[in-house]
C-alpha cells in the first residue's frame, strides 16, 4: 500500500472515530456492501422525490396552460413566460435525475471503486 492510500485511511479513520486496522478491516470486510446497499437506498429516494417534482411541474403546467388558454392566444409574451419557467424546471429536474441515477449506477457497479472514488476526492 503506498503512503498516500494509508494517509487517506488514517485521516478517514480519525474522521470516523476509529483506528485504521479497524477501518481496514471494515473495507475488506462486508462494510463496503453495507454503506453501497444504504447509499443505493437513499439515491433511489432521492430519484423517486425529483421524479414525483417533474410529474408535479408537468401536472401543474398542463392545468395552467388549460386555465389560460384563452389569455395565451391575446399575449404571446404571457404564453412565452409560463412556458418557460416550467420548462427550465424541469431541466434542472432532469439534471438531478441524471446526476443521481449516474452515482446510483456506479455504486450497483463497483462499491469499492466508489468508495476509492470518495477516498481520491476527499483527500
Amino acid at each position: 500500500m503506498n503512503d498516500n492510500l494509508q494517509n487517506a485511511l488514517a485521516g478517514l479513520a480519525d474522521q470516523l472515530g476509529v483506528t485504521t486496522g479497524q477501518l481496514w478491516d471494515w473495507l475488506q470486510g462486508y462494510g463496503i456492501e453495507a454503506y453501497a446497499k444504504a447509499t443505493i437506498a437513499t439515491a433511489i429516494r432521492a430519484l423517486i422525490f425529483t421524479v414525483v417534482v417533474a410529474v408535479t411541474i408537468t401536472v401543474l403546467s398542463i392545468m395552467f396552460y388549460r386555465n389560460y388558454k384563452e389569455d395565451f392566444d391575446s399575449e404571446p409574451e404571457f404564453m412565452f413566460l409560463c412556458a418557460a419557467v416550467p420548462l427550465i424546471l424541469l431541466l434542472l429536474d432532469g439534471m438531478f435525475i441524471v446526476s443521481i441515477a449516474g452515482t446510483m449506477l456506479g455504486w450497483l457497479a463497483s462499491p469499492e471503486g466508489m468508495v476509492l472514488r470518495m477516498l481520491a476526492e476527499r483527500f
